[in-house]
């Protein structure tokens, strides 16, 4: 499908790839339904999994002059039901679009980096309705951050 365009677009088509296959090189149809099961058919905790990535990157690249890097990144989205989804600046193409917002934080040091958070940001829309909120959370906790905010920490609980 590479370079094939969409009807009456000038952007090229993409292919969609299946949840868990890596960008740009053939996966083993089993090792991806294993990456596909521990994605979506097993309960895990994240945060105690991240957690434990923490220590380890602090444990193995521990370094008193380490940074930590903060990214904003969005994926643009279509519909409008995907959690924190909505309008709102995209830097991909430099103006608001649906998208979804996240901001990651690597620790970075002289040798080697590594993600070590991140935080989904919600968009007012979702802060303020309490019923869109509900239907698509699974966990009862979540935090809302101004965009321009985000790297100093500002929050409000919803």
């Amino acid at each position: 499908m590479h370079g094939t365009l969409h009807r009456g677009s000038r952007e090229p088509a993409r292919a969609r790839r299946p949840r868990g296959a890596p960008k740009g090189r053939q996966v083993d149809p089993k090792a991806l339904e294993e990456v596909q099961a521990l994605l979506g058919e097993h309960a895990w905790d994240w945060r105690a999994a991240l957690n434990g990535l923490q220590r380890f990157i602090l444990d193995h690249l521990g370094d008193p002059e380490a940074i930590l890097v903060l990214d904003e990144t969005a994926e643009l989205k279509q519909g409008g039901m995907t959690f924190g989804e909505g309008r709102q600046h995209a830097g991909i193409t430099g103006q608001a679009e649906n998208c979804q917002t996240v901001v990651f934080m690597a620790y970075v040091t002289a040798h080697a980096h590594a993600l070590f958070d991140f935080r989904l940001y919600l968009p007012r829309g979702w802060c303020a309705s309490r019923e869109r909120r509900e239907d698509s959370l699974s966990s009862g906790r979540s935090r809302r951050r101004m965009s321009s905010g985000v790297s100093s920490g500002s929050s409000a609980s919803i």
